[in-house]
């Protein structure tokens, strides 16, 4: 449905119940989701997956505008995302080159090579964890189905999560 205001695509739940009607059982196992980020303590984001994915962008391909354009964002809010979780952390992650006739870039620093590493694996541990928990205690009444992460499912509650 286009909504005419904002000449958007609106969302349906197309489970969604209406006048009090029944809404059909899912087809399938019901899988968890989780979504992991960083913030400071006035709520604002310092690093979650859309930075991570900025990072890694950034890093493969050696410069802010080219990262934008692979991932379709504008120039402009990659870079306010950077600067704003720079300024959060104190800390730079990226050192940039100016332009001139060999066109300039951006490396990562060794924090943001760290931050894609670890971030991302902290992520999959908890996505293997909540995939567990959810199985564990709610897989019998809402038919979750097995955890999808299989590499970290195993032992994960035996191993500091």
């Amino acid at each position: 449905m286009l909504d005419k205001k904002k000449g958007r695509k609106k969302r349906i739940d197309k489970g969604a119940s209406f006048g009090g009607a029944e809404t059909p059982s899912a087809k399938g196992p019901l899988l968890s989701r989780s979504k992991v980020w960083i913030q400071d303590e006035h709520g604002n984001v310092v690093f979650g997956s859309g930075r991570l994915k900025i990072l890694k962008a950034i890093k493969e391909k050696g410069s802010i505008n080219a990262a934008a354009k692979e991932l379709g964002i504008g120039y402009r809010a990659v870079w306010a995302r950077i600067d704003a979780t720079e300024k959060r952390l104190g800390k730079k992650l990226l050192q940039k080159q100016s332009g001139g006739t060999a066109g300039g870039g951006s490396q990562l620093t060794p924090l943001a090579e760290t931050l894609i590493e670890k971030f991302g694996e902290i992520q999959n541990r908890i996505e293997a964890a909540t995939d567990v928990l959810m199985k564990k205690e709610l897989g019998v009444q809402l038919d979750v189905g097995n955890p999808c992460r299989a590499n970290y499912t195993h032992d994960v509650w035996n191993n500091e999560i």
